[in-house]
């Protein structure tokens, strides 16, 4: 999962450096989820756009719907950073965030299902 861009992709693999118009790094207007499809059976993926041109790509669901004390940790970190510029360093930790989520989330799942 990284940034990629809408058109040719910018950024198509894990810890490549996130890239925005004129080289600008990526800001984040309004962060949405499309729609997840189904990927490899039952795991249901989707791209999430911090801004007209670029989106975290392979994004889970689970992920990304999961709450944890009334909150979605997934979309509450990019709304916090809403109008501003992503570093490198921030579009990492936001994969990290994510790739935590996910197990977590299943976990979840399992436990209360």
């Amino acid at each position: 999962m990284g940034i990629s861009k809408s058109s040719p992709s910018t950024c198509d693999g894990e810890g490549d450096r996130p890239q925005g118009g004129g080289g600008a790094p990526p800001s984040v207007a309004d962060a949405t989820a499309t729609s997840p499809s189904q990927v490899d059976g039952e795991e249901q993926v989707g791209r999430v756009h911090i801004n007209p041109d670029q989106y975290f790509d392979n994004v889970p669901a689970l992920a990304w719907e999961f709450h944890i004390g009334g909150y979605q940790p997934a979309q509450k970190w990019l709304k916090d950073r809403k109008g501003r510029a992503l570093s490198f360093d921030d579009a990492l930790h936001y994969q990290k965030i994510i790739k935590i989520l996910e197990p977590t989330a299943g976990n979840a799942k399992t436990r209360s299902g």
